[in-house]
């Protein structure tokens, strides 16, 4: 096993997007995240400064929309390179994320919707809004659904608007809340619902800064290592070790395009 000597260390991040901040700060010029762009049929890299600025967009719409530390944000996406914008933008704000499976039944959308009080919600596209669409009617706390990609046929709901016509051009500087509190609330990851209704476990910053410490010191992976993100990220272990430790790490995240495209990527990236 490799000697760890980490350019950031948990104490210097205290908090989530106190590590991205640092990793921003340090390796700016390094590659953050790796995705396959289908367009170009090609694979695509992001650094930790264009991370950076994309994510300040987020938070400046965040900021518009009226979200006050406390309020609850959620997101129904696969794993990609907004899911970790959204995330960030929305933890340094002193906002709580709280995830869903991509591809979740309404019945536990509902449910965790108004258990969280959720007032805004992000998603990718039709796939969400085929789950959204017969419960949306019960989503009365939130007050607006932003999707990735433009939905057709999504009926009257003025809450629903694309992503491009919400984020502005550009925001200020990636922000920390100053107030952030390191053992405070950064998240409510819910049980997937198999033994009855979801329930929402509760996580601090320090929680998973913690764990993602450990965790990063009992393996072989270091900076400049490349990890392939298959798990949901909406799931503790995917967020663990393939999101937050791959950034205390100073390595690289390609997306994966699909389970079954998994070996093929494991070559191509």
């Amino acid at each position: 096993m490799r000697t760890k000597r980490l350019d950031i260390t948990p104490e210097e991040a205290a908090t989530l997007p106190g590590l991205f901040r640092q990793r921003i700060l340090k390796t700016p010029d390094h590659i953050a995240y790796r995705h396959f762009d289908a367009v170009s049929g090609s694979w695509r890299d992001t650094t930790w400064k264009e991370m950076g600025e994309a994510t300040a967009r987020w938070q400046a719409a965040f900021i518009k929309e009226g979200l006050q530390p406390g309020d609850r944000v959620g997101i129904m996406m696969p794993n990609c390179r907004e899911w970790v914008m959204f995330d960030q933008a929305t933890l340094g704000l002193g906002l709580i994320n709280v995830p869903l499976f991509y591809n979740d039944r309404g019945g536990n959308l509902a449910y965790i919707a108004e258990d969280a009080n959720l007032r805004l919600l992000v998603i990718e596209g039709e796939e969400q809004w085929k789950s959204i669409e017969p419960v949306r009617n019960k989503l009365t706390g939130v007050e607006k659904l932003i999707s990735l990609q433009p939905i057709e046929n999504s009926g009257a709901d003025d809450r629903l608007c694309l992503a491009d016509d919400w984020l502005p051009e550009s925001g200020r500087a990636f922000q920390v809340d100053a107030a952030l509190d390191p053992d405070g609330l950064a998240t409510i990851v819910y049980t997937s619902g198999t033994t009855g209704q979801p329930k929402g476990v509760m996580l601090s910053h320090s929680n998973i800064l913690c764990n993602t410490y450990d965790a990063l010191m009992t393996t072989n992976a270091g900076s400049g290592d490349i990890m392939l993100s298959f798990l949901p990220l909406s799931h503790m272990l995917e967020r663990t070790a393939g999101y937050y430790l791959a950034m205390l790490g100073d390595m690289t995240v390609a997306y994966a395009r699909s389970v079954a495209l998994l070996a093929e990527d494991l070559v191509s990236i």
